[in-house]
This record gives structure tokens, C-alpha cells and sequence, in this order.
């Protein structure tokens, strides 16, 4: 059996969708795969989220985060941290989708000339949805994570609308979560029947609790606190506002707990409201911000941490929440989209808005120990129950029904 996978574009970070692919990609055997991917130039060339500075009365200041203990903005004219320049941020913005355009011109022509006529056609992302338009719909399968721009953004472009209709064309579609597949359903007017849930998982040979502990002497802000940990974007889906509330509160309670965030921003002009609500709480040596790293090293930021906490607003499936269980991590976690189907009782669940909730849910798992062994009890046996094995094995059924029709 052979399948033309079509993954979009080449990736130096592994995030949600890469890691998914890679993880079940790697477990099916017997598969002959001829992969289509191609370098994108819009992360050669468009100004990263995190990297986009902000115009004040013509000077330019670019904000810059340090180790030891927390984060600082450079100096300037205006004292402190201010939002970013809408100007700037609509620029940064155009060129991105300006060369995402082109990419997805340059890309289409490149999977119409690679293609195989009798195999089965796997694109890995909603992001991909307009190629269908494009190729056999026998044989298709994609794969749709969430549908986060059109759903929650309200994104209604070309592009998206094209992904959307794209997707109602494909012979079947996966998903990771029940929920997701309801809000395919209801979105995409597509037949449920079509529709199947092949969920993200963990690998307990790399996630576990007797996983290397954290070298903190490597990571500076992180040598010898108790921190808070969130894994994610800083896109206003994630909530952090919420979070970094609940932290100025929490201070008063338990002196010298401090929130460490690993992840890139991800979207223009987030990095710095974070930045001005940090300063606005006076939160300057209680952030680090860590950046992206590598999946190798998150183990022991897991194991380090007193809690993960994830306040998404909406979420397709949440990864970082089910890693953190599989390592012995509590967790707290809001109540809404997916994240109660992948969490269930292991976890503590908040309403996303409640910052007073979260911060009760906060003293709870710092303070009293029963609750934590519960939590952390508990986390195992749920994490237990993801399997990439079993998710590599639905995909390779899937394929065979495809090659059998």
C-alpha cells in the first residue's frame, strides 16, 4: 500500500499538529509513504510574532526577555511597555498572508505534480483543506484538528473558506477529540458517519514520572522557585490575562511562586499586551518566559513544576495537559471545548473567566497534599488511556478501507 502524504510545509518546531504526524507516522508499518512537503517562505521571510516592535512617537523599541528570575522590556522614551502600534502589527500581518498566499499557490502546484493516481491521498491539516479542490477526492482523508480560525477567530477569508469547503470533498475526515468531530459536523454540514476520532496520545517511554528531573542550572529564572508552568501560544484563545491575574492574587497567599511560559508567541502583537498586563501587575520578576523548547527537555519541566495550569478558552484537543498527567504533574484546566473529554476527573476544571476560582483551585493543589497525590494518582491512569500505538493502528484501518473502495 502506498499513500501520498501531504504535510504541508517542513517545520523546525514540533507543535500539536507536527507532533501528531510524526508520532502516528512513525508506528504504521507496511505503508509505503511518499511524503509532499515544501519549505514556506513566509517563515523566511515575514516578521515573527514575538519579534514585531512597537512605534513610539518614531522611536522604535523592541521588547526583550531575560533570565534570572523574570522579564524586563529595554529602555526607552516612554517608560514601560506600551501595546503595539496597529499600524505596525497590520503590516507584519499583511506580509504574512501575503506570502502565505503565494506558498499556497507554490504548494498546490507542487502536490498536483507529485501525486500517485491510485493511492490514497492523505492531507495532515484543516490548513490544507483547499487542496482537495485540487486533486482526486477518491481515496482522500484529511486530518482536522479544530476549526479554531473559522469557529472562535471568525475568520472568514478566502483561504479559509476554501479549506472549509475543501474538506466537505474529502472521502473521510479524522479528528482528535468527540468534540471536535461535533463541530465539524455542525460547521461543515459533513456525515458523521465520515467522521473518525483518532485522538492525540503521549509516549510513556519519554513522559513519565521517573523522567530525568529539570537541569535547572541550564535554564536560567528557574534555579531554585516554585513556578506555575503553562505550555502554549499567547494568543488571546489561551487565556494567560486570566492567569497572570490569578498569580498577582495567588502572591498574597503563597510568597515566591512565580509562572514559567514555554512556547512562542504565535501571533502578532501578543507578546507585548502580555508584557504591558505583566507590568500592569507588577508581575516584572515573577514571569519567565522560556521560548520554544525542544520535546526532549519538557519531561523535566513537567516534573518540576508544582502544577500545569491551561486556561484555554478553546481547544481542539490540549496536549500539554495530558504530558503533564503522564508525568506526574497536577493539573488545572478550564472546563470548556475538549479539554474536560481529554482531562476528566484527573484534573481540577475552572471556569475560564473565574479568577478568584482559579485561584482557589491554585491554593488547593499547592497547599494541601492529599489533594496532590490524588491528582497526580489519578493523571497517571488517565494519561494511560492515550495511546499512539492505538491511534497508528485507526489510521492504518482507515487506509485499508480507503484502498478496498
Amino acid at each position: 500500500m502506498e499513500v501520498d502524504y501531504i504535510c504541508g510545509e517542513r517545520v523546525e518546531h514540533l507543535h500539536g499538529v507536527a507532533r501528531y504526524e510524526q508520532e502516528i507516522n512513525k508506528r504504521i508499518t507496511g505503508v509505503q509513504f511518499n511524503r509532499i512537503d515544501y519549505q514556506p517562505l513566509w517563515r523566511r521571510f515575514a516578521p515573527a510574532p514575538d519579534r514585531v516592535s512597537t512605534i513610539d512617537g518614531g522611536e522604535e523599541r523592541i521588547l526583550a526577555m531575560y533570565g534570572g528570575g523574570g522579564i524586563v522590556s529595554a529602555p526607552d522614551r516612554g517608560g514601560g511597555v506600551q501595546a503595539p502600534n496597529s499600524f505596525t502589527l497590520k503590516m507584519a500581518s499583511l506580509v504574512r498572508s501575503t506570502l502565505q498566499d503565494l506558498d499556497g499557490y507554490r504548494y498546490q502546484r507542487r502536490v498536483k505534480g507529485n501525486i500517485k493516481k491510485d493511492n490514497i491521498k492523505h492531507l495532515t491539516s484543516q490548513e490544507l483543506g483547499y487542496l482537495v479542490h485540487h486533486i482526486p477526492p477518491e481515496k482522500t482523508i484529511i486530518n482536522c484538528h479544530d476549526l479554531i480560525p473559522w469557529v472562535y477567530d471568525q475568520e472568514r477569508s478566502r483561504r479559509w473558506r476554501s479549506n472549509l469547503e475543501g474538506m466537505t470533498r474529502a472521502g473521510k475526515i479524522i479528528t482528535v477529540s468527540q468534540f471536535s468531530k461535533e463541530e465539524i459536523t455542525s460547521h461543515l454540514n459533513y456525515p458523521e458517519e465520515d467522521i473518525q476520532v483518532i485522538p492525540d496520545a503521549v509516549d510513556p517511554d519519554h513522559f513519565h514520572p521517573q523522567a530525568e528531573p529539570l537541569d535547572r542550572a541550564r535554564w536560567g529564572g528557574v534555579e531554585s522557585d516554585r513556578y506555575l508552568l503553562y505550555v502554549g501560544s499567547e494568543t488571546p484563545r489561551m487565556n494567560l490575562r486570566v492567569l497572570l491575574e490569578a498569580l498577582a492574587k495567588l502572591k498574597n497567599l503563597i510568597p515566591g511562586v512565580k509562572l514559567l511560559k514555554i512556547g512562542e508567541a504565535q501571533s502578532y502583537g501578543a507578546r507585548e499586551i502580555l508584557l504591558k498586563k505583566v507590568k500592569d501587575l507588577e508581575l516584572e520578576r515573577d514571569v519567565i518566559f522560556q521560548g520554544y523548547v525542544a520535546e526532549k527537555y519538557l519531561p523535566g519541566f513537567y516534573r518540576t513544576a508544582e502544577v500545569l495550569v491551561y486556561p484555554c478558552l478553546y481547544a481542539g484537543f490540549g496536549l500539554p495537559p495530558l504530558e503533564a498527567m503522564a508525568c506526574g504533574t497536577p493539573v488545572i484546566t478550564s472546563n470548556t471545548s475538549s479539554l474536560p473529554e481529554v482531562v476528566g476527573d484527573a484534573g481540577l476544571m475552572f471556569n475560564p473567566q473565574g479568577v478568584d476560582e482559579l485561584v482557589t483551585k491554585l491554593y488547593e493543589v499547592l497547599t494541601y497534599q492529599k489533594l496532590r497525590e490524588k491528582l497526580v494518582k489519578r493523571g497517571l491512569e488517565r494519561a494511560r488511556m492515550f495511546s499512539w500505538e492505538e491511534s497508528a493502528e485507526k489510521t492504518l484501518k482507515l487506509y485499508k478501507l480507503l484502498e478496498q473502495s
